[in-house]
């Protein structure tokens, strides 16, 4: 089985990259998890916030990788960011509908940045409750999936969760779906782990696009992790952002699509697949949680 989840947390992801990542599924007969963020976009003071806060001290299990820099977006488009943030989802309201009505959304904070940096000091509750609010007055129903920002989660996040009745989150390393188990606490909430993903949470076809190797190679490449998944009878979990699988590299993202098909392989959504291991619980070490 195979899952393809994409956070969308950039105004271009949204516009540009959504219709394009859209059209592929439609061409390839094939479906997505989207994650949306549902605030405005990240103003000066939190990136410089971000510059000097790395991700490596709040992930256990975060190992940096070094890969050539190439810019995503403009100069232009990055100022505009800084100084002028926008809410894209306010922006983009008849496109996330007719996108919901094909495929399954989810939540991915209010602000990308926010959570990323001061989840330790949060009021998860308050937080979950203006999400679901605003996923609500946007989709005219209540969320049942989430995916937190940088993979970033806490106990409480967890427990949050369950009380505001979410089906399933994509935070906590595995190899397939599982009900966490912390400190013999079982939680209701099925966790779904990205299982294709480098080991500092960038997505694959973004490493290998940054270190400038062919498109044709990002898909063989991306499609042969897939099948080791499939020959150790695991479910394969790619994700990706609207901006660059969407926007930038879509026609890699089509072809891998295109190649799983192929293989016969079963796509479907992460709370699909989630249900196919409903009965499957895991333990999972507090460190590994409290990042």
């Amino acid at each position: 089985m195979f899952s393809l989840r994409i956070d969308l947390d950039t105004r271009i992801g949204v516009r540009e990259g959504l219709p394009r990542i859209l059209e592929a599924l439609r061409k390839t007969d094939s479906t997505a998890s989207f994650f949306l963020v549902l605030g405005r976009e990240p103003f000066l003071p939190h990136v410089l916030r971000r510059k000097f806060f790395s991700r490596k001290n709040y992930d256990p299990w975060y190992t940096p990788v070094e890969r050539p820099h190439r810019r995503k977006i403009s100069y232009g488009e990055f100022a505009r960011r800084m100084l002028l943030p926008v809410n894209f989802s306010e922006e983009s309201t008849e496109l996330l509908r007719l996108a919901e009505k094909e495929h399954e959304f989810g939540c991915h904070a209010i602000e990308h940045e926010e959570w990323a940096l001061s989840l330790p000091k949060m009021d998860v509750d308050l937080e979950f409750s203006d999400m679901i609010a605003r996923f609500e007055n946007l989709f005219g129903k209540k969320p049942r999936h989430f995916a937190s920002p940088a993979f970033r989660t806490r106990v409480r996040v967890l427990e949050s969760l369950d009380r505001f009745r979410f089906e399933t989150a994509g935070d906590l390393p595995g190899d397939k779906p599982f009900h966490p188990v912390i400190n013999g606490k079982r939680f209701k909430h099925m966790q779904v782990p990205v299982n294709l993903m480098c080991s500092d949470t960038v997505p694959l076809i973004e490493d290998a696009w940054a270190r400038g190797i062919p498109d044709s190679k990002i898909a063989d490449q991306v499609f042969s992790r897939i099948m080791e998944k499939h020959r150790r009878g695991l479910p394969a979990v790619l994700y990706g952002h609207g901006l660059l699988e969407g926007a930038m590299q879509v026609n890699v993202l089509e072809r891998i699509l295109v190649k799983v098909k192929e293989e016969g392989l079963e796509v479907v959504s992460t709370g699909e697949l989630a249900k196919h291991f409903s009965g499957n619980y895991m333990d999972v070490p507090l460190e590994v949680v409290n990042r």
